[in-house]
């Protein structure tokens, strides 16, 4: 294993655990009754797709953004509806990059064209 890959794996290893912890505190917060906002849990969401999109990146996605992740995600729940938080983490944390780049290939094949007519 390179110098560069074994730093990137190490470097997103410990963005993902540091992530996670942010997560167990906000879902233990939710456990013993406080009240988190929509807008906090919200935060802390795309907070982990911004680390899982900084993961990409260290190993050559140079382009993935959070809000790719986060439609990625999103897009599994379009028929069931809004799934349960530990769904939401469990599949952010867990995306991998080839079911992320089969994503974006299907939805630039189903965009509409910018000018209307097909290529």
């Amino acid at each position: 294993m390179s110098k560069e890959l074994s730093r990137a794996t190490a470097g997103s290893y410990e963005q993902h655990r540091e992530a996670a912890g942010r997560m167990t505190e906000v879902w233990d917060t939710v456990e013993y009754g406080a009240d988190l906002t929509e807008d906090e849990i919200i935060i802390e969401l795309f907070s982990l797709c911004e680390s899982k999109a900084e993961e990409f990146r260290w190993i050559g996605y140079e382009s993935v953004v959070a809000q790719d992740i986060w439609d990625c995600v999103k897009s599994k729940y379009k028929k069931s509806g809004d799934p349960l938080l530990h769904r939401l983490v469990n599949d952010i944390l867990s995306l991998k990059p080839q079911q992320l780049m089969n994503y974006l290939t299907m939805s630039a094949w189903q965009a509409p064209s910018l000018n209307g007519e097909f290529n």
